[in-house]
């Protein structure tokens, strides 16, 4: 699919917004790269984007979230040859296993993101793995942040090369999960 959305990263209050081959610190695998791959991870609502740092970091208590000071980037993306796969009944359409989208062994999600990569997929809608209802947007491959203009909106800051560019603004720094979202990520 081809589209416009705006999302929601965290990163620690120190690094830039986006991934990229020129940050010279190697990203880390995740559900959606392998080491020596770059993906940036977004969620379409904040919500789904600190969800995913709990999670990820297996934040269980309200002292711990102090631990994990972030930045929250808000991002305005276009993009085109994405798949499809943020909702449930996509997901069975496709005869995929969900489990792919929230299991904590990245085998089957890496393999499915080598095929999409593959077929000239540039990212994947998914499922949130940490807040179900809630959608992640994955990006493939190197991105560069253009930093938004305090007095512009993103909706209407012009950005001439949405294959490479993203245009940011930082939302808040230093900024820490809200705390209920914890239960929510933890319930049974």
């Amino acid at each position: 699919m081809r589209g416009a959305w705006v999302a929601f990263r965290h990163v620690r209050a120190d690094a830039p917004a986006l991934w990229r081959t020129a940050r010279g610190t190697p990203q880390p695998e995740g559900r959606w790269n392998r080491s020596g791959q770059l993906a940036q991870y977004l969620s379409l609502q904040s919500a789904g984007a600190w969800a995913e740092l709990i999670r990820h970091e297996k934040i269980v208590t309200e002292a711990q979230i102090r631990e994990w000071p972030q930045c929250l980037w808000q991002c305005w993306v276009t993009e085109h040859d994405i798949a499809d796969l943020g909702e449930d009944d996509r997901v069975r359409a496709s005869g995929l296993d969900r489990t792919v989208f929230y299991d904590g062994d990245y085998t089957r999600s890496q393999a499915l993101a080598d095929e999409l990569r593959q077929e000239n997929y540039r990212g994947l809608l998914s499922p949130n793995a940490a807040l179900r209802g809630l959608v992640n947007l994955t990006l493939f491959d190197d991105r560069y942040e253009s930093l938004l203009p305090a007095d512009e909106r993103g909706e209407s800051y012009p950005n001439n090369d949405p294959d490479s560019w993203i245009t940011v603004s930082r939302v808040a720094v230093p900024a820490y999960s809200p705390p209920e979202i914890l239960p929510l990520v933890w319930r049974a």
